[in-house]
């Protein structure tokens, strides 16, 4: 049996983040929208409580993490971002389908890189105005197994009325000199994998289980 292509997993990749962007949200002062640094603040932290919860097993903290981040985060506008242009030409069928697939891979990404935090709480350390409601949110988690901060950037939308925040993206800077978006990171491997598999959407969809399963089973 063919195992799925290592080349589109990002949570190897999410160990090399760093960069320009990374570094002007770190200094920034915190002129932005307060809101939605108060809002990554409460609900990253209710995702590292989660994390640490030892009245729950493995599969209660896993549902309940998957529960939570699919409010917590937009995966299907990331998914559309991830994919581009190519959703127009899949059917309703594929288009669910891929959704399915890619908010499960995201989560399992999530809960992976995150878990080594457990214990920990998130520091809000300053945002930056993308547009009116679109905002990148810096902050820094110690990390239990290093004891190094790591600075966690997060892509925050606020809905057209108001009312609500989604995270559109997630990246982990744990070092180095390169910054990786989910979003962005995996759009250049998926297209690259259409490239290779004749634009086979059916194939990227089952890869993308695949590297969910392989990632579940370690």
């Amino acid at each position: 049996m063919k195992r799925p292509e290592k080349k589109t997993s990002f949570s190897f990749r999410a160990l090399a983040m760093a960069g320009a962007m990374a570094a002007s949200i770190g200094v920034a002062p915190a002129f932005a929208d307060a809101k939605s640094e108060k809002y990554v603040e409460e609900k990253a932290n209710y995702v590292l409580s989660v994390l640490n919860d030892e009245s729950l097993d493995d599969e209660a903290r896993a549902a309940k993490f998957s529960e939570f981040m699919n409010t917590f985060a937009d995966f299907r506008a990331i998914a559309r971002r991830v994919l581009g242009p190519a959703t127009r030409q899949m059917s309703e069928q594929q288009l669910e389908a891929y959704y399915t697939a890619f908010e499960q891979y995201a989560v399992a990404v999530y809960q992976d890189q995150l878990d080594q935090f457990r214990g920990e709480e998130i520091r809000v350390t300053g945002s930056r105005d993308l547009s009116d409601r679109n905002s990148h949110v810096g902050s820094m988690i110690m990390s239990s197994d290093t004891g190094k901060d790591v600075e966690v950037i997060w892509d925050v939308l606020e809905s057209r009325d108001g009312s609500k925040y989604l995270v559109r993206d997630v990246a982990l800077n744990i070092g180095g000199n390169n910054q990786f978006w989910l979003a962005v990171d995996q759009h250049q491997d998926f297209q690259a994998f259409l490239k290779r598999n004749n634009n086979d959407i059916d194939a990227l969809i089952k890869n993308i289980n695949d590297m969910t399963a392989a990632m579940k089973a370690d």
